[in-house]
């Protein structure tokens, strides 16, 4: 028997009226991985993947003739946060029970962020599990096939879509983390305007 779990949310907010440290371009990851290397939980590269899916998410916004993203620090720690928050609850939701970290305006806000335009994604995205008997065994992908598969699956939801190519939108931040049993990961990735200049 095989089973594969997808399940989305999206989050879009404007304007906002927070303090702002401007954005912060997140350094490239080196561990030795690829996009063709498989994932293996054990050893598992979230600043690859958020890369790949950044790099695939800009395909797609040039060909729709939107500027790129650019990767941001700041964004990244909320998307973090939430990511956090929908991992230990096994959940997705765009709020929290925090009142400092309820939204995802408040979340960038936490971080010191001020922007004209939030706007947030989520997804849990399920491996390929097959069950023989009492044993299942989990299929994972490479990097860049997880990358793809999050991509499509925010592309086959019009909100989701909306965010990703969203010409007001110039920089982003993105989260992953594996679920409890490693059967597939939940990711977060918040969308910024330009910095607010209030």
């Amino acid at each position: 028997m095989r089973i594969c779990l997808l399940v989305l949310a999206v989050m879009f907010c404007a304007p906002s009226g927070i303090a702002c440290n401007g954005n912060k371009k997140m350094p490239p990851p080196f561990t030795g991985l690829h996009a063709g290397s498989m994932i293996d939980p054990q050893n598992f590269d979230e600043k690859l993947l958020a890369k790949l899916l950044l790099e695939q998410i800009n395909q797609l916004r040039n060909k729709k003739g939107v500027r790129q993203l650019n990767p941001d620090e700041l964004l990244a720690k909320a998307a973090k946060e939430q990511n956090n928050y929908i991992t230990a609850r096994a959940k997705l939701s765009h709020e929290q029970n925090n009142a400092q970290m309820r939204d995802v305006q408040k979340r960038v806000a936490h971080f010191g962020g001020s922007y004209d335009m939030v706007g947030e994604n989520l997804q849990l995205f399920g491996f390929m599990v097959t069950t023989s008997g009492r044993t299942s065994t989990v299929e994972y992908t490479t990097y860049q096939q997880a990358a793809q598969g999050l991509l499509q699956n925010w592309e086959d939801s019009k909100p989701h879509y909306e965010n990703l190519v969203r010409k007001e939108f110039t920089s982003a931040g993105t989260a992953i983390g594996f679920n409890k049993d490693k059967t597939g990961f939940y990711a977060t990735q918040v969308y910024a305007s330009n910095p607010s200049t209030n």
